[in-house]
């Protein structure tokens, strides 16, 4: 009898299926991700990299010279174990050479990339900001 009374209100089962078919039909369009919404994507995060770099424009705070010297000093470390890995590759220590290589990378890899982003990036993005304006 439960079937029954589900059939018999009719209104609220045809209500149920359109909003079922409604969010199936939003949730099939948000699997895609059109051209544009991924440039309306792409603008929103340039602007908060942006954002961000313009909150952190104070060049001479205690804040931003510690910033700084860590990030010289994560890379000069990366860069040391990397012309150590090139001086064992040279010295047909290859398989040390590759251990250091890997250590390298997986320690600081993403730190550098990340260091490289944040000291470089806003300067590439105003490049490339300028390049589209002209």
């Amino acid at each position: 009898m439960a079937w029954w009374n589900i059939l018999s209100n009719g209104e609220k089962v045809v209500d149920t299926a359109t909003d079922l078919v409604k969010s199936g039909a939003s949730g099939i369009d948000m699997l895609f991700f059109t051209d544009e919404e991924r440039a309306m994507a792409s603008a929103k995060i340039m602007e908060q990299v942006i954002e961000l770099h313009k909150a952190n424009a104070d060049q001479n705070s205690i804040r931003s010279r510690v910033r700084r010297m860590l990030a010289v000093i994560v890379l000069a470390e990366y860069l040391l174990l990397l012309n150590i890995s090139v001086g064992l590759g040279l010295c047909d220590k290859m398989a040390l050479s590759q251990f250091v290589f890997k250590v390298a990378n997986d320690a600081l890899g993403s730190t550098v990339l990340a260091i490289v982003i944040f000291y470089f990036g806003y300067y590439g993005i105003n490049a490339i900001a300028r390049t589209i304006k002209s």
